[in-house]
């Protein structure tokens, strides 16, 4: 597929109540692992009530990644695809080659849910346990201002937001059951 044509999705983040981060926009490999993105765009775009935006980074792991997409519970705990509760991972074709690659969290050895991850450099380590499905195509500088906020330990010292999410270009898709 033509990079050119791939779901673009963004993010506004900040401190909550606080401060303006900046955005950081993805592009999404919808012809790699099509599920994957169609579940994190419509969570972009927010589907039955389900939606990123005012959802925190419940897990921010200084020199590693950070985690959110909590749309249930909000705390880490919860989440829920567009697809039910899980989803099946489709493949591990992809790789954390460096900063500001996105994966989903896995809620058991095969399946995900809401969940991600953005990482702050390369992990080979999490390759083949994780599903990549996207990279940030803009606004790399502004996941350092979230890494800001992290601990060794991954509890945040501050609670970071997506205070807005969408949409920016939506690959033409076939059916997906």
């Amino acid at each position: 597929m033509n990079p050119s044509i791939r779901t673009k999705c963004f993010f506004e983040i900040e401190i909550q109540g606080d401060q303006k981060l900046g955005s950081i926009q993805f592009e999404l490999y919808d012809d790699i692992v099509p599920r994957t993105c169609a579940n994190f765009a419509e969570l972009c775009r927010g589907y039955n009530s389900l939606s990123y935006k005012n959802t925190s980074f419940h897990r921010i792991v200084s020199g590693y990644w950070c985690q959110g997409g909590d749309v249930t519970k909000f705390n880490g705990s919860g989440g829920r695809s567009i697809y039910g509760e899980s989803f099946e991972h489709e493949n591990y074709n992809l790789r954390h080659a460096g900063p500001g690659v996105l994966s989903m969290c896995s809620e058991t050895e095969n399946a995900s849910n809401s969940k991600f991850n953005l990482t702050f450099r390369k992990l080979e380590t999490v390759n083949g346990k994780y599903v990549v499905f996207g990279k940030v195509i803009a606004g790399l500088s502004n996941i350092y201002k979230i890494e800001e906020f992290g601990t060794k330990t991954g509890k945040p010292f501050k609670t970071i937001i997506i205070s807005n999410c969408g949409i920016l270009l939506r690959h033409k898709k076939k059916k997906i059951k």
